[in-house]
């Protein structure tokens, strides 16, 4: 056993990871392709046969933003979906500030990701994402602290906030401090994402 989750089905191993569904898009008559953030494999392209069928039961969990499990073949260009388990659905928040957060986060990671490159920093608190939207109140400070935390952990910010030494920076007197400093980080993620060139 890797330190990769997989069995091996006939010639071919599947792989188990944990994931989020960043960005979808139909091709052929049934088919789709899921952009995926992963914990072990960082951003990955997956194909769906015939997800958009009547009879296709993973339809149900590939809803964008949801956190899930996934089963997956590498192929030669493309992973491709043996099996997908919903952990969080999209649908549980909707209708709150969260979905546009994700949205905001999901572009993010698809335009600063080179590829499948894991980034386990990025991938906790991409998941830690999952546990704190409940927390509608807060979600503007939060914001602050996960672009922040992110661009730092791919190289694009330089200084040392509290925000970003903190390991728990999820607190109430940390987005209290946010708020407090909110021009500074808006230019200075603002510089992150220039300094990208992306």
């Amino acid at each position: 056993m890797s330190i990769f989750g997989y069995t091996q089905f006939m010639s071919h191993a599947i792989y188990q990871t944990p994931a989020v569904i960043l960005k979808t898009r139909n091709y052929q008559e049934s088919n789709k392709l899921l952009v995926m953030y992963t914990r072990d494999f960082g951003l990955v392209y997956v194909a769906a046969q015939s997800l958009r069928s009547a009879q296709s039961k993973m339809k149900y969990h590939t809803l964008l933003y949801s956190l899930v499990e996934i089963d997956v073949v590498k192929g030669k260009d493309l992973w491709r979906l043996t099996g997908i388990h919903q952990q969080i659905s999209s649908l549980s928040f909707v209708q709150k500030n969260w979905f546009p957060l994700l949205e905001k986060f999901a572009s993010l990671l698809v335009r600063l990701i080179p590829g499948e490159e894991p980034h386990l920093e990025v991938w906790n608190e991409l998941e830690n994402l999952y546990t704190l939207i409940e927390n509608d109140e807060y979600h503007e400070s939060i914001e602050y602290i996960l672009i922040a935390r992110i661009l730092y952990y791919l190289g694009y910010w330089s200084s040392n906030e509290p925000i970003i030494l903190d390991e728990n920076p999820y607190t109430e007197g940390m987005y209290q401090w946010v708020q407090e400093h909110k021009k500074e980080l808006v230019v200075k993620i603002n510089q992150g994402l220039n300094d990208s060139q992306l």
